[in-house]
């Protein structure tokens, strides 16, 4: 009786052991095949920024004007990180818009300067209280909320010197409202719309 008990647990032991190996095996071989696919991605997404940033540089001609322009690249990829992590933390995925985040994907004939505008703007994002009042702006606007935030900040970096340092130095106010950055945001939006600008 004890023996054909344990011959049975024995046996259900190796099914159950083997069933076990299975999966084990079969989850470590999609696993393999999930970082493949990826990894693919990865590459190819690399090489697709490579190949823009190319394009970015190659339009200048001299050499002082490709260090400038490769300096601008620099200083706007490190605040691009930074600003990315900032509004990450307070849960915005920024590279899931697709203007100011992707400028020179978007328009590979940019200029140093326009760049340099960009950075300056996603300096003033990756500050901590700035991300948070974004994040309470965009839930204020609903679903479209990042892509029209995304829109402006895009403008905002094709405006005037002036405009941009008044709607940052909102941004940064405490006694400013996220309701009130919205009213901002969207009037600025349907008048540069009834312009032709958008």
């Amino acid at each position: 009786m004890i023996t054909g008990s344990l011959t049975a647990g024995v046996a259900a032991g190796t099914i159950g052991g083997s069933i076990l190996g299975y999966s084990a095996l079969a989850g470590t071989a999609m696993e393999l095949t999930n970082l493949t696919y990826y990894s693919k991605k990865s590459y190819d997404a690399y090489q697709e920024m490579n190949r823009q940033e190319s394009a970015y540089l190659t339009q200048n001609t001299d050499t002082m004007a490709i260090t400038d322009a490769k300096n601008a690249l620099v200083e706007f990829k490190d605040a691009r990180f930074s600003a990315g992590f900032s509004l990450a933390n307070v849960g915005l995925n920024a590279f899931a818009a697709n203007s100011l985040f992707n400028l020179i994907k978007i328009n590979p004939k940019v200029s140093p300067d326009q760049l340099k505008i960009a950075t300056k703007i996603m300096r003033h994002l990756s500050q901590t209280a700035t991300a948070r009042k974004l994040k309470d702006v965009v839930k204020i606007m609903g679903d479209k909320g990042l892509d029209k935030i995304d829109l402006f900040l895009l403008h905002l970096a094709r405006t005037g010197e002036s405009g941009r340092i008044k709607f940052l130095e909102l941004m940064s106010n405490s006694k400013i409202t996220p309701d009130k950055i919205r009213e901002v945001i969207e009037s600025s939006l349907e008048a540069a719309k009834n312009c032709g600008k958008i």
